[in-house]
């Protein structure tokens, strides 16, 4: 899907989201609320609690209901940041500006000397709106129980064994195709959004956000002839854990707390239907954004003569 202008709808309400503990967010948040209420928007202030070991920012709920009240959401801090809004928004609609205010912020649209700029065109309609894709995950377990959602992801999903100190074996299709029996530490789906994540470590492909598909990375395997696969938007990738104990694994969905699996269950990671309306500059494509933030762009050392 091409990106589109973001001008449709006009802005008169905006959320904010940023851990205003850390004193430069709290410093940019505080200015950006000044701002907007001069301009005579009204904003909503999202609160966190950074203190449920895992689960990373986590919103109050009433302040997350308000958002989809909001016609913009900005984002100020790293990616994490990024990752807990777009969850927020997704399938709403809602456009997503983020502002890197953190480390790299590979999802960023704008850095945070950029925060004004940003505002002033996002407002303006003169940015544009670009769909990212999101990653869904179901768990269909062996023993007993009833499948169920384990959520949605805008980076990746992960499969990990429990103790890092041990391989993990498990059979990887995409749909009905079997795909190899792998022995590894791991296994990263990601989307396109979180192919520069994970998956990038892991030795997996740079896909351009705007595209539709679903990388798999498999995490230090023990074969050189399982590598990194780009598999369209239709496919579902499926896992089968096989580990030859009750070990079994852990799913973690964007980073977040794993959630345990049995050494029996299947796994099914599929693009969702719901998407997050990125805003960015018009004509601010892949290969302009990623090279300063992999050094692709470094001047080559001069060597004296």
């Amino acid at each position: 899907m091409s990106p589109r202008s973001a001008a449709a709808k006009p802005i008169r309400r905006v959320a904010i989201i940023g851990r205003a503990r850390r004193t430069a967010v709290g410093k940019s948040l505080a200015d950006l609320e000044v701002r907007l209420h001069k301009k005579g928007l009204e904003v909503v202030l999202v609160h966190g609690d950074e203190s449920l070991p895992g689960a990373g920012w986590t919103p109050d709920p009433a302040d997350a209901a308000a958002v989809h009240e909001c016609d913009l959401l900005v984002t100020l801090g790293g990616d994490g940041t990024i990752l807990a809004g777009a969850r927020m928004v997704a399938g709403t609609g809602i456009p997503l500006l983020p502002i890197n205010l953190g480390g790299l912020g590979f999802l960023a649209s704008f850095e945070s000397n950029e925060l004004g700029e940003a505002m002033t065109a996002a407002l303006a309609g003169k940015l544009v709106g670009e769909r990212r894709s999101l990653l869904s995950a179901r768990l269909e377990p062996k023993q007993g129980g009833r499948p169920r959602n384990l959520g949605i992801a805008l980076n990746d999903v992960v499969i990990k064994p429990h103790s890092s100190y041990r391989a993990l074996r498990f059979d990887v299709s995409a749909g009905e195709t079997l795909l190899g029996h792998v022995v590894a530490d791991g296994l990263v789906a990601a989307s396109p959004s979180g192919s520069t994540a994970y998956s990038l470590s892991a030795g997996g492909p740079v896909v351009a956000p705007g595209l539709e598909a679903i990388v798999v990375t498999p995490v230090c395997p023990h074969t050189l002839g399982m590598r990194a696969l780009v598999l369209p938007p239709t496919a579902e990738v499926r896992v089968a854990i096989r580990t030859r104990d009750h070990a079994g694994a852990i799913v973690s969905l964007d980073g977040l707390e794993g959630i345990p699996i049995g050494p029996r269950d299947l796994v099914r990671i599929a693009l969702a239907k719901g998407a997050v309306r990125f805003l960015r500059r018009p004509g601010h494509t892949l290969p302009v954004v990623l090279p300063s933030k992999l050094g692709w762009s470094g001047s080559p050392r001069r060597t004296r003569g």
